[in-house]
């Protein structure tokens, strides 16, 4: 469900084809990534405007919440986004 919510999001925003979907499928599966690997993403986050911003957290909080359970580990990532984020930019909108 959470893929699948990923997948949905990437293709508002790129047309994908089948194949295409199926890579990034199949690349989702495998990915784990830690904080300490989220933070050069999120260093590039902060140059840019506030709608974008939240609107991937918009993104983010509708992929941990797609498999109707929200853990706790997701939403302490979610928060920490939002903290890093409006540190180094000012007032991030909180989305709910």
């Amino acid at each position: 469900m959470e893929r699948e919510a990923i997948l949905d999001h990437c293709a508002k925003l790129v047309p994908l084809n089948a194949d295409e979907r199926a890579l990034i499928d199949a690349y989702l599966r495998e990915s784990r990534p830690t904080l300490m690997q989220l933070a050069p993403a999120l260093r590039q986050l902060e140059a840019e405007a506030p709608a974008n911003i939240a609107a991937l957290l918009d993104a983010v909080e509708r992929v941990i919440g797609a498999d109707g359970r929200l853990d706790p580990a997701e939403l302490r990532l979610l928060d920490h986004m939002r903290h890093e984020l409006a540190k180094a930019g000012g007032t991030i909108p909180t989305v709910q």
